[in-house]
């Protein structure tokens, strides 16, 4: 959900064999992806709230990288077991994992916070941490790569729509486009002022590691 970037829904419909793999021969290397869409092996859910997909342009494919390849093979090899249905992810009860239960996996995680990140959630208003934030949070760290990589504005928009799976209409990815610009404007911000200090030190003849409120001729 965080490197990804999927919505609860898309992770709880996910079958067991949901990473998929086949070699590239233009690169010589073995590329991994998985298939965003319903289970094609469930034709009955048993949960009473049954995930689904949000919307058509939910339905995608996305690159994996090898730190989830592996961690899935562990997860699945490990800690799964062998329940009779086909969703990747299962229950203690080996039956499919409920919507409530990954919601308490984060209820757990927000116990375990520190004072401070307590305080820093508190500060925006938040109880706590939920499943939507890491798709926010993967959101904003992928607009980021995307610029950096020199796409323009509009170009990264429309790729960030065909990952996360957004129509044409959805105003989902300028939303997080502000909260990727709030987030640069503060680092330029951090820069400038740093820059400005610099050069103030630099007129006084005081260097970074003197104080700088001191007195000088």
């Amino acid at each position: 959900m965080l490197h990804m970037g999927l919505r609860r829904s898309e992770v709880l419909l996910l079958p067991v064999d949901a990473v998929k793999d086949d070699f590239d021969p233009a690169t010589g290397e073995v590329r991994y992806w998985i298939n965003i869409t319903e289970n094609p092996y469930a034709n009955v859910d048993p949960r009473s709230q049954a995930p689904s997909i949000k919307t058509s342009p939910s339905r995608r494919q996305l690159p994996l990288s090898q730190e989830l390849v592996h961690l899935t093979d562990l997860y699945t090899q490990n800690y799964r077991g062998k329940p009779s249905h086909t969703f990747l992810f299962n229950s203690q009860k080996q039956a499919p994992l409920a919507a409530q239960s990954l919601a308490d996996v984060f209820v757990s995680a927000t116990a375990c916070l520190s004072d401070r990140a307590r305080k820093a959630l508190s500060d925006q208003g938040k109880d706590g941490v939920e499943g939507h934030d890491l798709r926010h949070t993967a959101a904003v760290v992928r607009l980021a790569r995307y610029v950096d990589h020199g796409h323009d504005l509009e170009t990264a928009i429309g790729k960030l729509r065909r990952f996360f799976g957004w129509s044409m209409t959805s105003k989902m990815p300028r939303h997080y486009a502000a909260a990727y610009f709030e987030t640069r404007l503060s680092e330029v911000w951090n820069e400038s002022f740093d820059s400005f200090v610099d050069t103030l030190r630099d007129l006084a003849g005081v260097s970074p590691q003197e104080n700088f409120g001191r007195e000088t001729p």
